[in-house]
């Protein structure tokens, strides 16, 4: 009964992943045009932070999840998209030292990475996410990607 219970989990835990991915376009493309003409400071609406939240809690589910049980069936895909998604965002940076400006490879790499869905909770905390001292945001969500590929890597067991 137990193990059933456990497998039920991880099945709603795979569906709730699904939907990280409508949401995570949903978030970039609603935070951008929010984002544009506003200037530094609180321009996003309520409803961006709440899902925002959604989008963390998700995440933080599953990672809890895989650090407890040892396990996750789409543990391997998941790797994959923070290992990507770090990859992206140091490509950001190299291209920001290397051209200082924004390009639009370092541009459609914020969109693959959740840079865009992360970026009022960055502006709230007070984290600079426009102009040249950006690349400590970029550096932040890059170790957010790294944690996330570190849990998909080493706390999940071996499928045999």
């Amino acid at each position: 009964m137990e193990e059933s219970r456990i497998e039920r989990l991880e099945y709603t835990l795979c569906f709730l992943v699904m939907g990280l991915i409508p949401l995570h376009l949903y978030l970039d493309l609603f935070n951008l045009t929010h984002g544009i003409d506003k200037g530094y400071g609180h321009s996003f609406p309520m409803s961006s932070y709440v899902l925002i939240g959604v989008y963390l809690l998700i995440v933080l589910t599953t990672d809890i999840f895989m650090i407890r049980y040892r396990k996750f069936e789409v543990a391997g895909a998941l790797r994959k998209y923070w290992g990507s998604a770090c990859i992206a965002l140091i490509v950001v940076g190299v291209l920001h030292f290397a051209l200082d400006r924004l390009t639009e490879i370092s541009f459609l790499c914020l969109l693959y990475a959740p840079f865009m869905v992360l970026v009022p909770l960055l502006e709230l905390l007070g984290v600079p996410v426009y102009g040249h001292t950006s690349l400590f945001s970029v550096a932040a969500v890059g170790g957010f990607c790294l944690m996330n590929w570190a849990i998909c890597r080493f706390g999940v067991r071996k499928q045999t």
